[in-house]
């Protein structure tokens, strides 16, 4: 059973994203590798998939000057991260398309949110139209075929420690070779495309049938001084 409905519906769910992911130490290493540097010379960013905006307080943290934009599909959700920060911006959005109203940002970004997504290539094409020069996301990787199929991955949604037998969000796992030949098809010749990564086992609320999974942070550099695909796995 596919329910999304805990997510900024459900009580746990709302408190659990107002006291987490708001701290530089609460990123991954996969996050932290390119996530930190562009920060520091990005002047504006969109986050895509924002929850209660606790990633303002880590963009401020790492660059005090970075104006910050928060989208995602949770109403809920936004209107927490409207009282908890006056001096950023917020709006919700259906999940496909972007507002209208958004500007270009220096940098648009989006963690932990596309490996639960089918259409991530949609989502990132956007991402790409509203950046002046930076994008940034995570992915999980795989050197096998891709899953792309809640039957046969799928992770366990549980805000207050326990599950409740049903809640479950699609876990997808993606074959690398199909990620860069996608990007390839929407990035220009003088774009530069990073990945970093390293092997992991899924999280512990995942139900897949992958035992290892590489934990990877996508970076595109529009109009880059050193174009190309760079790749650093650590295995």
């Amino acid at each position: 059973m596919h329910d999304n409905s805990a997510y900024g519906k459900n009580k746990d769910s709302i408190i659990y994203w107002e006291g987490n992911r708001n701290r530089v130490d609460d990123l991954y290493p996969s996050e932290k590798y390119f996530f930190l540097p562009v920060i520091k010379k990005s002047l504006s960013v969109l986050d895509v998939g924002c929850a209660a905006g606790g990633f303002k307080d880590i963009v401020h943290e790492i660059n005090p000057s970075t104006s910050y934009t928060g989208i995602d599909v949770s109403d809920n959700l936004i209107k927490s991260a409207i009282k908890r920060h006056l001096e950023a911006s917020f709006c919700s959005y259906d999940g496909v398309t972007f507002p209208d109203k958004l500007g270009l940002y220096d940098l648009a970004y989006s963690f932990g949110v596309l490996h639960h997504v089918y259409d991530w290539y949609g989502i990132v094409k956007q991402m790409l139209s509203f950046s002046k020069k930076h994008v940034l996301f995570d992915l999980r990787l795989t050197s096998e075929n891709t899953i792309n199929d809640i039957t046969k991955s799928y992770q366990k949604i549980c805000f207050n420690g326990e599950w409740d037998g049903k809640t479950i969000i699609s876990y997808n796992i993606n074959n690398i070779g199909e990620v860069i030949q996608k990007l390839m098809l929407i990035t220009d010749k003088e774009d530069r495309i990073d990945v970093f990564g390293y092997l992991s086992p899924p999280t512990k609320l995942a139900v897949t049938t992958q035992e290892i999974v590489t934990m990877a942070s996508i970076y595109i550099e529009k109009e880059s001084s050193s174009p190309g695909f760079y790749c650093n796995i650590k295995y």
